[in-house]
């Protein structure tokens, strides 16, 4: 026993030698930095969600700075927690987890009193740029950086193979082919990835492909991920995928997302278990994951609620767009990714300030364990300030969290 507790204490004072302090600093800050001290801060919580920490390590917001985004902590152990908090001198750090629209060209007058913000009517003026981010997108000469994994303890299994029978795929040479002889029992049973892609914070990115089943089936909203490649497998997208149908005829389809993280090691991720049907033959042809040249202005997620004026006011939320009639009504189109809003001069005019908060966790803890949080003002998200389920050894100190869609008014949006 007197062996095992000294070996314990040496292990404890190594890792808390080499742990170290990462500063994100949103002003100054620059996420090509090595963020190890105040005049190398990086700067936005993208390049924290891209980070490699360990146990022990500190993130450190700059105090008297806002950040935008959802945040999405790392695991510590029982060698050392990874801890989220706060430097320098001024109010709380505040990482909101809304999307600011208070300018005129945010707004679109699309009938009388009823504006819109950007949707995906308007994609045909929004292009890609840069190279080609899939490593093999046309299966070309081979199934190389593609990859199926089955969860066989749950009954789950697939071949995945390129197919170059003609009458199988859409374009010359060949097509992906995944054969699914059982389907498992949760949606990570089965997944179909590719690796490899290099995504920079809070750019958008258009994935697109062709895609048949033997059998039609429902791939669910949220089932096309992007995510870390190896474990602890983070999320680096806040947004997912819309519900797509697969038909036994081949149907384009294209999504968009918005990185969360700067990482060389994401993948774009289908997660088909429980939900393509056993026996059925699932192709996939001519893919492409490509950066968009500008913010397309979508709001990918549903909206929970609308904060006024530096919090002095809320919209309110109605379950139809018909119901659009009076001041401050909002209404989220799912199917165009945007928000429509009731009101008598354009929004960005009326109201000084606008904040969407949409429904999220503005800190995703989902799966993680051993993190203190400490000194952050959290604000403006339309589900839990930290959410997430399955955690563990979570510490909260002296933390602001406000502007939530559960909270008393002013914040809570109401519903008509």
């Amino acid at each position: 026993m007197r062996n095992f507790t000294y070996t314990l204490f040496v292990v404890l004072i190594a890792t808390s030698s080499f742990a170290k302090n990462y500063y994100i600093d949103a002003t100054n800050g620059n996420d090509q930095n090595n963020g190890t001290s105040p005049n190398s801060a990086w700067q936005t919580i993208g390049r924290v969600n891209g980070a490699n920490l360990l146990p022990g390590d500190s993130v450190l917001f700059k105090r008297g700075e806002i950040f935008r985004g959802n945040l999405f902590p790392q695991s510590g152990s029982e060698l050392g927690y990874i801890t989220y908090c706060d430097y320098g001198t001024g109010n709380k750090p505040k990482i909101l987890g809304s999307i600011k629209r208070d300018t005129p060209s945010d707004w679109v007058n699309e009938s009388e009193n009823i504006w819109c913000t950007t949707n995906k009517q308007s994609t045909d003026s929004i292009k890609t740029t840069g190279h080609e981010l899939l490593p093999n997108p046309d299966f070309t000469t081979d199934s190389k950086s593609w990859y199926a994994w089955s969860n066989t303890a749950n009954g789950a299994s697939t071949k995945i193979s390129r197919d170059t029978v003609t009458s199988d795929y859409y374009s010359a040479p060949a097509c992906g082919k995944l054969e699914c002889l059982g389907s498992g029992t949760g949606i990570s049973d089965i997944q179909l990835w590719s690796s490899g892609l290099d995504i920079q914070s809070a750019k958008w990115y258009k994935f697109s492909f062709k895609a048949r089943a033997s059998v039609p089936f429902t791939i669910p909203a949220g089932n096309i991920k992007i995510i870390q490649n190896t474990s602890p497998y983070t999320s680096y997208s806040s947004s997912g995928s819309k519900a797509i149908d697969v038909t036994s005829n081949w149907v384009s389809y294209e999504m968009y997302f918005k990185s969360e993280a700067t990482a060389t090691d994401a993948r774009v991720d289908f997660f088909l278990g429980n939900t393509i049907p056993e026996g059925t033959i699932f192709f996939v042809d001519s893919l492409s994951f490509k950066e968009l040249e500008r913010d397309p202005g979508f709001i990918l997620v549903d909206v929970g609620n609308i904060i006024f004026n530096n919090e002095s006011g809320c919209g309110i939320k109605v379950k139809n767009e018909s119901d659009l009639d009076s001041q401050g009504e909002f209404w989220y189109d799912e199917k165009n990714s945007s928000l429509k809003i009731y009101s008598v001069a354009n929004p960005s005019l009326f109201y000084s300030d606008i904040e969407i908060a949409i429904n999220q966790h503005i800190i995703n803890e989902n799966g993680k364990s051993y993190i203190t949080y400490e000194n952050l003002d959290l604000r403006y998200g339309a589900a839990h300030g930290i959410g997430g389920g399955n955690t563990h050894h979570i510490q909260a100190k002296d933390l602001d969290i406000r502007g939530l869609a559960e909270d008393i008014l002013p914040a809570m949006a109401m519903e008509k």
